[in-house]
């Protein structure tokens, strides 16, 4: 049965392949209706799948895929992130987290993120972390305006609350056995602005410290002094009393 089409007689209509394309149609008028749509089309903006889903194969999907990336600005190596801000919504560059940035890039490589996602995130993740590290900071600091308002009215106010810091800070200076380096982690702890968390364990810290008034104990060993524990207990038998070594 002849199609409408071999009745063609232009050379450009006689090709295989043009042939092809007008055989999708039932008739001619179909062929300009199809000719009129495609020109109602043109220069709009191309129109995405609704689904992936509709894409005929893998290899479709994952073409669209990277084409898309590619427009949209995905990473590919570190060196696409040259100019991201990470210290973005911190106050102060030397608070980024080396190891964070380290794991922020490599995920963004592995996802194909697009860099103003990125960067987006950086500064959406390190307000984040700032805000959490301020509340902790302000919940800290309550416990301890409760625990010093505490413990005032029991060792003589504000004044005495200095002079117990002061003592335990000696004590555990002079007779708790510690390396200097161990000694240092916890010194901050024992100044006024120190974070003090417990009224019950200062109030025990406090009422040690008063058993290692001068003349009752033995010389101090220092910060660095370290010493195992029964090398504690024959030279500082007093402080190996009350510490109940």
């Amino acid at each position: 049965m002849e199609h409408w089409t071999d009745s063609l007689t232009h050379q450009d209509l006689q090709t295989p392949e043009n042939k092809a394309i007008l055989g999708k149609f039932n008739s001619a008028d179909d062929a300009h209706v199809g000719y009129i749509q495609l020109q109602k089309a043109a220069g709009k903006p191309y129109k995405l799948p609704d689904s992936m889903d509709k894409l005929p194969d893998d290899a479709t999907r994952a073409d669209l895929t990277g084409r898309m990336g590619k427009l949209m600005g995905a990473v590919e190596n570190e060196e696409a992130m040259a100019d991201v801000n990470f210290a973005d919504g911190l106050p102060d560059a030397n608070m980024v987290n080396v190891d964070l940035v380290t794991a922020f890039k490599a995920f963004a490589i592995e996802n194909k993120l697009p860099k103003s996602t990125v960067a987006a995130m950086v500064k959406f993740s390190n307000q984040f972390s700032l805000k959490a590290r301020q509340t902790q900071t302000e919940g800290l600091t309550a416990n301890t305006t409760k625990v010093n308002g505490e413990l005032g009215p029991l060792f003589g106010g504000a004044e005495g609350l200095k002079t117990n810091n002061e003592k335990v800070r000696q004590m555990f200076s002079a007779h708790a056995g510690l390396t200097a380096e161990e000694f240092k982690v916890l010194e901050p702890d024992f100044k006024d602005d120190g974070m003090r968390t417990s009224t019950p364990l200062w109030k025990g810290l406090y009422n040690l410290a008063d058993k290692f008034g001068e003349g009752t104990t033995e010389p101090a060993l220092g910060a660095g002094g370290n010493k195992d524990e029964i090398g504690i207990k024959q030279e500082l038998p007093v402080t190996a009393g009350i510490l109940g070594w």
